[in-house]
Formats: C-alpha cells, structure tokens, sequence
C-alpha cells in the first residue's frame, strides 16, 4: 500500500482492518497514529498484537507515544511498563509514566512498581515529573 495514498484522517477512517494493519506498519507517521486509533476502535483488544509488532520496528517517538495509550486502553499495562523503563525516548517514558501512575495503588501488576521506581529516577527531568505528578494525589502548581 503506497503510505501517500491515504492522506488524510477521513481516507484512514474509511479503510477495513487489513489496511489499517497494513498502514500501522508501512504508513507515515501520522497514518499510523490514526490507523491505530481506528484499528482500535473497530476491533478493541485484537488491535493489540498489530501494534505490538510494529512497536519494536517504529522509529518515531511521537508515534510510540500514541500506541503506548492505545495499549494501555486494552489492559496492556506490563507492556506499557517495559516501555517506562526501557524505551529511549522521554516522550515514550513520559506518556507511559502519565497512565501507569494513577493505577499505582490498584494494579496486580509486577511490572508497575519497577516501571515507576525507573521513571522517578530517570535521567528525563519531563519524565520524573510526569511520575510525580501522577503520583500524588494533589501534586500543587510547582509541579
């Protein structure tokens, strides 16, 4: 599928499954935003495996960042966890942190711990601060 060929948000709406899997592995960055979104919506959780292969091939942060809310969305949060701590952009860490944070007192996930512990110490000062301020309950303006 050639990635010009659907240029704008509307065009990507339009598209069945096959091509908005297709467009979330080969389309532009902006395509893939919005065939995630779509893919999302039209098939849920199914959605998750397509994004979960393109994530480790996808070199745009900005694009990663989106995915990571998509995942959350579908209960994904181990995965969302990995990327707090491991992935080198501090977008990606930050977006992660920003909805693993608030789940700190109520997830059974193993992973949320050392995810957050990762992001209060990261080396990002956006990231530690995203990890505090959804961490506390009133974080106040300074934050």
């Amino acid at each position: 599928m050639e990635a010009g060929a659907h240029a704008d948000y509307d065009a990507v709406m339009a598209l069945d499954e096959e091509s908005l899997r297709d467009l979330v592995r080969d389309g532009l960055p902006s395509q893939k935003v919005w065939a995630a979104w779509r893919l999302a919506l039209l098939v849920g959780p199914q959605a998750d495996a397509a994004l979960t292969a393109a994530l480790a091939d996808e070199p745009t942060a900005g694009v990663r960042a989106h995915w990571v809310i998509v995942l959350f969305s579908h209960g994904e949060s181990d995965l969302v966890a990995v990327l707090a701590r491991h992935d080198p952009s501090p977008l990606v860490r930050e977006t992660a942190a920003r909805y693993l944070a608030p789940t700190a007192g109520r997830s059974s996930s193993v992973a949320l711990g050392p995810a957050l512990a990762a992001c209060l110490t990261d080396a990002a000062p956006r990231v530690r601060q995203t990890a505090v301020r959804y961490l506390s309950a009133d974080p106040g303006p300074e934050l």
